[in-house]
């Protein structure tokens, strides 16, 4: 596999990319993501059948070429398109770093003690604080998982069909969870009528001198409504991370098959969401 093999538009199934030359190197360039967050295409001389990627959003997984198919780690089978690489309406979303105003610290570090050792699963007050911001305070500290219902009061979350994770085994029932606490919010407000055709997620990209960025993308039937719902706080320990591959980087998804006591839920309204307006909607 040559580097002229590499060079053009792909569909992994879940995302487009471009891969194109930048002098001697190669770089593998999505259409919703910023300057500067490409993947770099690194040849293996012990396996000329195999690049492993730094950066980008595959960053430490490889594409390998067998058969004459191209695939990400020899699990994602890549298609070649034969148009440029597109993202879809509510793709390459970006919340910007938290910055904390004086005293919310230490109120956000009392919410959270009050939430990881309760002695039965309860709905939270937030004092008046955002939910959106106390939620990405949890995210960016990786304090626990989350998963959005229509279902409040749920003492136990019980493994279902709905929703499931994008990679991995998809034929048994889940308690599904991730580590974004925005992307689950999602969930929690879009109403379930289309939910074979609403799509969420969030993919960590990762720059060369070590930076990196979250984008998130949503979508949902064009006519789809909110309405309020509860995100469930989840404990990291009782799921497991889900890769995008056998072997490869980790998703952003947990599951677990057991049912699942949860640390807390908070309640959340459409209005709390803060990419509702830039939902892309599906026909």
């Amino acid at each position: 596999m040559g580097q002229r093999d590499l060079i053009g538009h792909w569909d992994a199934g879940f995302r487009q990319f471009s891969i194109i030359e930048d002098g001697a190197d190669l770089l593998l360039v999505c259409p919703d993501a910023p300057p500067g967050y490409e993947g770099r295409l690194i040849p293996i001389p012990a396996s000329p059948e195999c690049y492993s990627m730094r950066g980008g959003p595959f960053d430490g997984s490889e594409i390998v070429e067998a058969d004459g198919t191209l695939s990400l780690g020899g699990e994602i089978a890549l298609r070649r398109l034969d148009r440029p690489a597109a993202a879809p309406a509510g793709w390459g979303l970006h919340v910007e770093p938290l910055t904390l105003e004086p005293g919310e610290s230490r109120e956000f570090e009392q919410l959270w003690n009050r939430m990881a050792h309760p002695s039965r699963p309860e709905g939270v007050g937030l004092d008046g604080h955002s939910v959106c911001r106390f939620v990405q305070w949890l995210t960016e500290r990786d304090y626990a998982l989350f998963c959005g219902s229509h279902d409040g009061g749920l003492d136990v979350m019980q493994p279902e069909n709905w929703p499931k994770a994008h990679f991995g085994p998809s034929d048994r029932p889940v308690v599904y969870a991730t580590r974004d606490g925005i992307c689950s919010m999602f969930i929690s407000v879009v109403d379930r009528a289309g939910a074979d055709r609403v799509d969420h997620g969030v993919e960590r990209f990762h720059r060369a001198d070590g930076d990196r960025i979250d984008l998130y993308h949503f979508s949902s039937p064009r006519g789809n409504g909110y309405s309020p719902g509860v995100l469930y706080v989840l404990p990291r320990e009782r799921f497991d991370p889900v890769p995008m591959y056998r072997g490869g980087p980790l998703s952003g998804e947990w599951t677990s098959t057991e049912p699942v006591r949860p640390l807390a839920s908070v309640a959340v309204t459409p209005a709390d969401f803060p990419f509702l307006d830039s939902v892309g909607l599906v026909d």
